[in-house]
């Protein structure tokens, strides 16, 4: 997982974006203790000053929503199946949605927009519009914009 320099380092919501894609990033491939797998998380960014509430929500709201997320992922990016996606933009597209449709603690505009640039800074060239057109068609699909 390669890192660009994020727009939005002294924000300390976006930063706890950052650190709760990282650690749910190392989860989903080592499987770990979720605390231990956020402590790495946080050295390898080097998050300082964030908001730590946010992550440990964020992280335990995609780890216990997870299906019901990758559910709605999958019905509308059909050609892309949930397991073969790219695990970061996968990631990104979790988060927004657990904050839109679940916890509800973060209008749409906002939680897309997080998504994107998330993506577009750890994840590939395409990153970016995938996460986008893929939040998109479910806000389109659930009349949430």
């Amino acid at each position: 997982m390669s890192t660009k320099k994020s727009v939005f380092t002294d924000d300390p919501r976006h930063i706890a974006r950052r650190v709760a894609l990282a650690t749910l990033f190392s989860w989903g491939f080592l499987s770990q203790n979720l605390d231990e797998c956020q402590q790495y998380a946080e050295s390898v960014i080097e998050a300082k000053d964030y908001d730590i509430d946010l992550a440990k929500f964020l992280i335990k709201g995609v780890t216990e929503n997870i299906d019901t997320l990758d559910g709605f992922v999958g019905y509308v990016a059909r050609e892309y199946p949930v397991e073969q996606m790219a695990k970061v933009d996968l990631i990104a597209t979790r988060i927004a949605l657990f904050e839109v449709m679940i916890a509800k603690n973060s209008p749409l505009k906002v939680a897309v927009d997080e998504a994107v640039l998330l993506a577009k800074e750890f994840g590939g060239d395409g990153s970016g519009k995938f996460v986008n057109g893929v939040l998109g068609s479910i806000a389109k699909l659930l009349n949430l914009g």
